[in-house]
């Protein structure tokens, strides 16, 4: 799926390499508690402190830049 993936925009293949690196705790040492746009919104929404250590969260952050 990450090689069919765009190289721009949410869900990229970028955004996906920013997930996983997300993951090493010498980045940010983030675990998957929700996944996808909608998921993920309602997390951050409901429990900011989740979100902030959620990987896609921050996916989502870095590719809405």
């Amino acid at each position: 799926m990450f090689w069919r993936s765009s190289s721009t925009g949410y869900d990229s293949t970028g955004g996906t390499i920013i997930h996983e690196l997300a993951h090493f705790k010498v980045v940010a040492g983030t675990d998957d508690h929700e996944y996808g746009q909608t998921s993920t919104k309602k997390l951050a929404k409901n429990s900011p402190s989740k979100a902030i250590a959620n990987s896609d969260n921050l996916q989502y952050f870095a590719e809405s830049g």
